[in-house]
């Protein structure tokens, strides 16, 4: 009677520690895809950004931050999409968005002064 009891024991704290080690990886996993997610998100970001400052400094030129910043987007497996939207005689307005396999990472709005400079950011918005 006592080894069926110590073998039921044993067969309860294995299941419970096959149970507790399966919910252990399964976090982890999900860590490790938050983290790569997270990673992905700061490269666009700091892309984005670099193509609004570019923007800016040229003076609303769109096709020269693009072919300034194609090594550093093809590293990064990343697209760079500048699309103007609006082109006043003082300014130019374009959307910039940042693409990863035809899927919006982030875009932010960029204003390119043409008669001061100065760029005003209207705020960047994550696709995630």
């Amino acid at each position: 009677m006592k080894k069926n009891l110590l073998f039921a024991e044993l067969i309860v704290v294995i299941l419970f520690f096959s149970i507790a080690s399966a919910a252990c990886v399964t976090l982890f996993a999900e860590s490790y895809k938050d983290g790569k997610k997270s990673d992905e998100l700061l490269d666009a970001v700091v892309l984005a950004q670099n193509a609004a400052e570019l923007f800016k400094e040229l003076g609303g030129s769109v096709q020269i931050p693009v072919a300034m910043l194609r090594e550093d987007s093809e590293s990064m497996n990343m697209e760079i999409d500048i699309e103007v939207t609006v082109k006043g005689s003082t300014f130019t307005k374009a959307k910039i968005t940042i693409l990863r396999e035809s899927r919006r990472l982030y875009e932010i709005d960029a204003v390119a002064f043409t008669g001061r400079g100065g760029l005003f950011n209207t705020g960047g918005q994550s696709h995630e």
